[in-house]
């Protein structure tokens, strides 16, 4: 009887300590926003309607910093009325939960992602850079990983500098934007000469 109380107790404490672990746990979506380098990315996710599956989905997502969006030179809006933009996004999850270390076992491999399509795990060793590089990715704009092993919940979070691109994106870019004009300032209006100061005549002797 002693020995079943003390087997109770001991399941009562496990499920407080494991609901307690869970309650203290953050998803990939509570952690991206509240991150004030995720803030264009955590726009991007709430008019792309992916909040809830980056609550519960497992995933390795590869997450756009703010300047990676800003280099990109589009705005969310731009990118929502252009593009499929909730397809853009899922070419950054993996269902793979893959840690920086995992990756370094993937040099030069394929990942396939949330929307379909594969991007690549590439590496240069010379200077233990690794990238996450979408198909439509130029060789000068590989995404860098430059934060590594953010863990949540439902999986991990690796910081990228560039926007993954897929091969949808070679085809339905945005039209680049205008550039922003400086206003030009109205001529300065014409000086008016001063007036000449009349000399006297002086009165003939």
């Amino acid at each position: 009887m002693v020995r079943f109380a003390s087997g109770v107790l001991v399941l009562i404490v496990s499920l407080f300590t494991f609901r307690s672990a869970e309650a203290d746990c953050s998803s990939v979506y509570d952690i991206v926003c509240s991150t004030d380098e995720f803030s264009i990315l955590c726009e991007a996710i709430h008019e792309a309607g992916l909040q809830e599956a980056l609550k519960t989905t497992e995933m390795t997502l590869f997450a756009p910093s703010n300047p990676a969006f800003i280099r990109l030179g589009y705005t969310v809006h731009d990118l929502l009325m252009h593009t499929d933009l909730q397809y853009v996004l899922k070419y950054h999850v993996s269902t793979d939960v893959l840690s920086y270390e995992d990756l370094h076992d993937r040099c030069n491999s394929p990942l396939s992602m949330l929307n379909g399509e594969e991007s690549w795990t590439m590496c240069k060793l010379f200077f233990n850079w690794w990238y996450q590089k979408g198909i439509c990715n130029s060789d000068w704009n590989w995404p860098r990983i430059i934060g590594a092993d953010i863990n949540a919940c439902n999986g991990v979070i690796h910081k990228v500098d560039e926007v993954l691109l897929p091969y949808y994106w070679c085809h339905t870019r945005p039209p680049t934007p205008a550039p922003v004009k400086s206003p030009t300032k109205p001529p300065p209006p014409p000086t008016k000469p001063s007036p000449k100061s009349k000399s006297m005549k002086k009165p003939a002797p």
